[in-house]
């Protein structure tokens, strides 16, 4: 399970890298001087990269070469992180997060399948959902870390911090990552004929409407709390922590649910994870103190997206 471990510390590092930028928005806002909707656009470059850019990238793959497909594109993502702490531009900046979206897409799929190829059959759920939950770990502890750092050091730190954690993983699995067999010789159009499928439709409905919700979220969340509150920064890090520590359960005890031969257990996950928002939108009407309470409150919710997260991936990747 070794590399297993360390296909998660990378997803620890995207889990970081997909959600800091939202609690970084002001800082960078500041630094560049530009209006809190433009510098917003960082988080939509990085996730239209990642889930529009990363999947014909992984469908045009060759079917040999797997092994170095995926250190290549976690590679990817660490010089792009690294890019983005040195950017001395938005623009600059905002290419540098596409171009780390669309590393961290390819290299989380292919991560995914190398996991389930080493990983015992009757294990491969538990496999899927240690690295789910490592992406759910960046996330819960990525954004008050990021914080802390842009406040020690300013908001580049947070990318090298992310950069250093992509290349520890990167260097743990070009040594322990055993050759991978050959990916199963599918044309480009039969590898597009999967999105006419209603199952493969279902499941990625699921998952945009988990995305929308929880970026949607974490994108203007500082920005609402952050400006004219003394104790903004503690509300803001404590509710993300909250929402966070319930994506790391929900993903770690989807491991056993998805091994199971009974696909109603998955299901149920997946039904239940974008439910519950309304508290969240009633609360930003009534002030910032509301919607922190609100979003602590999410935390239910944000077990329920590892759920379904981790679960849609196990039903993905099994045979």
């Amino acid at each position: 399970m070794a590399v297993v471990v360390l296909v998660a510390l990378g997803a620890f590092a995207l889990g970081m890298a997909s959600y800091m930028t939202a609690g970084l928005i002001p800082l960078i806002q500041s630094s560049f001087a530009v209006p809190l909707a433009v510098a917003a656009q960082l988080v939509t470059a990085f996730t239209l990269a990642y889930g529009l850019g990363s999947p014909v990238v992984v469908a045009v793959l060759p079917p040999q070469g797997q092994r170095a497909a995926l250190l290549a594109a976690l590679a990817l993502f660490v010089a792009a992180n690294a890019a983005s702490a040195l950017a001395g531009s938005l623009s600059a900046l905002l290419l540098a997060r596409a171009v780390a979206g669309l590393g961290a897409g390819v290299y989380l799929a292919l991560g995914i399948g190398a996991a389930a190829t080493v990983a015992p059959s009757a294990r491969r759920g538990q496999a899927i959902a240690i690295i789910m939950g490592g992406m759910a770990s960046g996330t819960v502890l990525g954004v008050p870390l990021s914080l802390l750092l842009a406040g020690w050091l300013g908001w580049q730190a947070a990318f090298w911090l992310v950069a250093a954690l992509g290349t520890l993983a990167c260097a743990g699995l070009a040594a322990r990552l055993p050759a991978l067999p050959l990916a199963a010789a599918l044309p480009l159009s039969r590898k597009l004929a999967l999105l006419a499928d209603r199952r493969v439709l279902a499941i990625l409905a699921v998952s945009l409407l988990a995305a929308i919700a929880s970026l949607g979220l974490y994108t203007y969340l500082a920005a609402l709390l952050v400006p004219g509150q003394g104790s903004a920064s503690v509300s803001l890090t404590a509710s993300l922590w909250v929402w966070g520590l319930g994506g790391i359960v929900g993903s770690f005890l989807v491991g056993p649910l998805a091994d199971r031969p009974d696909p109603c257990a998955m299901a149920d996950a997946r039904h239940h994870g974008p439910a519950g928002l309304g508290s969240v939108r009633a609360a930003a009407s009534r002030g910032r103190e509301s919607l922190a309470g609100a979003v602590a409150d999410r935390g239910v919710g944000g077990r329920r997206l590892g759920l379904a997260g981790a679960a849609e991936q196990a039903a993905c990747a099994m045979p």
